[in-house]
């Protein structure tokens, strides 16, 4: 019983602080994972409206550096740059992947040129400010995931031999690599949990969300003419010919004409 006593409150901190907070780390890294995607959506959506009327030139480089940035901030948290070598092969310039990849910090690099793409276009300070507070959002992300170390457990574990040579001697040894390898069992599983952008299937992620932006200028343009369609159908001609304000389409004299006439009065009486 005596190695119990002496482990359970270690027991109990890994299980209580470690595992929880890991598992709301995991959590949070999902919700911010899904905030990057909404972050660089809205970007491209405002650069489109903003940019695309002003400087349409640019707007084939800003949409690739808008691409590059969820490659490069997997490479920059996973320190892996094959990432950005799979997914912007086809996106970026040879020189400019190898900029991008040389990078200490690729997904601060790819904000950088977004900045500077931007300084290019002739935006009022509403607009670029509207874009700029886009690219810190992103960079706020990028820069959150944190991790914790092992260092309590490994402290703990060394000064546990002494105590428990005195009491068992040799039977010490087994007894401390059992304890050794529950504990750093919860320790491994806390800390899996706390690092989620190791098992989490980012590849899978940016190639969707890839996908997704290289299909949003196809949905731009239809958008700007389904707008454009819709303005010119609530013209003047259009309003001249709509019913007063108030009156239902189809009613005459008080009745609703369909597949049978109801008498709208009685209707209300009943």
């Amino acid at each position: 019983m005596v190695p119990v006593t002496v482990t359970s409150f270690a027991l109990s901190l890994l299980l209580v602080f470690k595992t929880n907070n890991s598992f709301a780390r995991w959590w949070d890294c999902n919700c911010l994972w899904g905030s990057v995607f909404q972050k660089m959506t809205d970007f491209q959506r405002m650069a489109t409206a903003f940019v695309g009327r002003t400087n349409p030139e640019l707007m084939p480089a800003l949409r690739a550096w808008t691409i590059a940035f969820m490659p490069a901030m997997a490479a920059q948290l996973r320190k892996q740059d094959f990432f950005i070598w799979i997914h912007l092969g086809d996106v970026l310039s040879g020189p400019d992947l190898e900029w991008l990849s040389s990078c200490p910090m690729p997904a601060t690099g790819v904000l950088q040129v977004l900045s500077r793409l931007l300084d290019q276009a002739q935006l009022d300070s509403v607009q670029r400010w509207n874009l700029e507070e886009q690219i810190c959002q992103m960079s706020f992300v990028a820069g959150k995931i944190t991790q914790f170390t092992w260092r309590f457990l490994f402290i703990f574990l060394s000064y546990l031999a002494f105590p428990f040579w005195d009491l068992l001697g040799w039977w010490s040894l087994p007894v401390l690599g059992t304890v050794t390898f529950l504990l750093a069992g919860i320790e491994n599983v806390g800390n899996h949990i706390e690092n989620p952008l190791v098992a989490m299937p980012i590849n899978t992620y940016t190639s969707l969300l890839i996908k997704i932006l290289r299909g949003l200028p196809a949905v731009s343009e239809q958008a700007a003419a389904i707008a454009a369609k819709a303005a010119q159908a609530g013209g003047p001609a259009a309003l001249a010919g709509s019913p007063p304000s108030g009156s239902i389409p189809g009613a005459a004299n008080g009745k609703l004409l369909g597949k049978e006439d109801v008498d709208l009065e009685a209707g209300a009486a009943g």
